[in-house]
């Protein structure tokens, strides 16, 4: 028998859920629907949901973790990302780039001036 591992988007996949027309799906069972692609030649090996949690949003994040939560409960495997903070300041960013790029050109003129 071959072994089958599934990766699955579950951030994507959980929050696509609240568009009404897949409400239906909010509750579905991955390890079910993950044997509905395998043959009978096959096995699940594993199935890996990987997914963040939105801490922006507690009402959400909270219905969130009770989903992941009954997944868990059916053998699923969470693999948990994080989301990146975003640069505020994007003067602070550009002004940086652009002071480091005087630097560098300094830097230079010197060591050609030095020779």
């Amino acid at each position: 028998m071959e072994k089958v591992i599934f990766f699955i988007d579950g951030f994507n996949l959980y929050h696509s859920f609240v568009n009404k027309r897949f409400n239906k799906y909010k509750w579905i069972d991955l390890s079910e629907l993950a044997k509905n692609f395998i043959t009978k030649k096959e096995h699940i090996e594993e199935i890996y949901y990987f997914t963040a949690l939105t801490p922006w949003s507690p009402d959400k994040m909270n219905r969130h973790k009770i989903f992941v939560k009954a997944q868990e409960l059916k053998g699923i495997k969470i693999v948990y990302g994080e989301f990146r903070k975003k640069i505020e300041d994007a003067d602070y960013v550009k002004k940086h780039i652009q002071h480091s790029k005087k630097k560098e050109l300094m830097l230079t003129s010197q060591f050609i001036y030095s020779n």
